[in-house]
């Protein structure tokens, strides 16, 4: 006797159930997976999904408008809305491009688009007094930052950081100069500034020379 019998369910409903379970499962992983990245992206999954449910059935495909919904509805709630927000709370936004009223960047455009360039009032105000003093020492620099933090205080951790949680600790990015030892503004051996590590100098030697794993070398 098969399985579909046995629980004296029709085959074709197990089917249904079962695709059923692994969409919320998908879910569940979709807005735990966003919410730790982003802090607010598994909220906004959520209300998109909620504000979809009202457009005309005759909208298709449904999936391909539901993710080019939801990448509006979190770039209004990142730029709009989480800003005020945060600012009420006790954080605020660092620059995030480089400008020329602003002296300070964040290294790579996604730390804004993850909404980590956040920190308390205090801290922006040290960030920024820092960038003015290296710029007026060293005339054309351009200082970054990689992470900082949420723009909610809410207790849960910035992963994969461990102390970024309460607003005052950013990761300053390092200075890179090219082959001729010229400042490149904004050069990282890594694309987010993380897990890339410099080759020694050819006059010393190398303690791990086959540690490469994960280290852009």
């Amino acid at each position: 006797m098969q399985s579909s019998e046995r629980s004296g369910l029709p085959e074709q409903e197990l089917h249904q159930r079962s695709i059923a379970l692994m969409r919320w499962a998908l879910l569940i992983v979709a807005v735990v997976l966003l919410t730790i990245v982003t802090q607010i992206g598994g909220v906004v999954l959520l209300l998109t999904l909620a504000l979809v449910r009202f457009f005309p059935e005759r909208m298709r495909p449904r999936r391909l408008i539901t993710a080019g919904f939801f990448v509006v509805c979190y770039l209004v709630a990142s730029t709009v809305v989480v800003p005020p927000l945060a600012s009420a709370t006790g954080r605020v936004a660092l620059p995030c491009f480089d400008a020329t009223n602003q002296k300070l960047a964040a290294l790579t455009p996604l730390t804004c688009a993850l909404n980590r360039h956040y920190a308390t009032p205090e801290t922006a105000e040290a960030m920024l007094a820092m960038a003015a003093d290296l710029q007026a020492n060293f005339p054309g620099i351009s200082p970054r930052y990689l992470d900082a933090a949420f723009p909610f205080e809410t207790g849960m951790l910035m992963l994969p950081h461990l102390s970024h949680g309460d607003g005052r600790k950013v990761d300053f990015a390092f200075f890179y100069t090219g082959r001729n030892s010229d400042y490149q503004p904004g050069l990282s051996p890594s694309p987010i500034g993380y897990w890339a590590f410099e080759r020694p100098a050819d006059d010393t030697s190398d303690t791990c020379p086959q540690d490469t794993l994960l280290t852009l070398r």
